[in-house]
């Protein structure tokens, strides 16, 4: 494994363990970058997946998969909202994958001598709190 990641690898699991997150997350490595996965329920039985990506590069990225289009008539009405939410928010993204699965990302840039892992978790967190509490109804009344 690449020593940028393998360092910011660590970086982040010492964060995760500070935050007591590390229970919740398991980790992939592989030859050019670590994934950190979790599932979490968002609402009773509504799972999600967060998955953090770490590589040499200074994109670090996090991506928050929280349902997929069931009523494909309301695909439309589905990517109306997130080209709304993606018209004012400068952070995240709202998309759909070719398999309808929906999902936000954002990306945290820096050089890898300059990765502040906490601020790395604390920007996904934050974004997922708030997706959470008050962006995930939005796509509920349309689903």
């Amino acid at each position: 494994m690449d020593v940028i990641v393998n360092k910011k690898k660590d970086q982040f699991l010492e964060v995760l363990y500070e935050a007591k997150l590390s229970p919740i997350f398991e980790f992939r490595i592989a030859e050019n970058d670590v994934i950190f996965r979790s599932i979490q329920p968002m609402k009773e039985s509504v799972p999600s997946q967060i998955l953090f990506k770490l590589d040499a590069s200074i994109y670090n990225d996090c991506m928050v998969t929280f349902g997929s289009v069931e009523n494909k008539k309301k695909r439309g009405k589905i990517l109306e909202l997130m080209n709304e939410l993606n018209s004012y928010n400068r952070v995240c993204k709202y998309c759909i994958s070719e398999q309808d699965d929906l999902y936000f990302t954002y990306t945290y840039v820096a050089e890898p001598e300059k990765f502040d892992p906490k601020l790395f978790l604390t920007l996904g967190t934050q974004l997922y709190k708030d997706f959470v509490e008050n962006q995930y109804q939005k796509f509920e009344a349309v689903m």
